[in-house]
């Protein structure tokens, strides 16, 4: 039978310890890939919302402002209506500038009934945004 001392067993027992104390290199470098990436997913999201918060914004004034131009036309007189067929009213002057413009299209459907399409056009891009249609009484 051997007796092994008790002080041999607590030496050995803090060199093991003393062994995996710290982090080896390899542990660092994988360990910062991983922050890395998830740092960079983090920046990626921030981004895509920041996008998406300024498109809302862009489509917010524009229906603002086709909202404007329905309530500015219906001061106008179903008469006055049929003439503005096919013109465009911009958002902003310069109309070059304009991000949004407003194009009227007018009708006779019936006999002393007009329909008035209003469309919003976003400058940039050639699209159409929305549309609004209503019916006018010529009285």
């Amino acid at each position: 039978m051997k007796i092994k001392s008790r002080a041999r067993t607590n030496a050995v027992g803090l060199q093991r310890h003393v062994r995996q104390a710290g982090l080896t290199l390899v542990e660092l470098i994988i360990a910062s890939g991983i922050i890395a990436v998830l740092l960079l997913a983090s920046a990626s999201a921030m981004g895509e919302s920041v996008d998406s918060t300024t498109m809302s914004r862009d489509l917010t004034q524009g229906a603002l402002f086709l909202e404007s131009v329905q309530e500015d036309l219906a001061t106008v007189s179903a008469n006055d209506i049929m003439a503005m067929n096919g013109q465009e009213i911009f958002m902003t002057v310069p109309n070059a500038n304009s991000r949004y413009r407003v194009q009227i299209s007018t009708f006779l459907t019936a006999v002393d009934l007009v329909q008035v399409r209003l469309a919003l056009l976003d400058n940039r891009t050639g699209r159409r945004v929305a549309a609004v249609s209503s019916l006018r009484a010529d009285v």
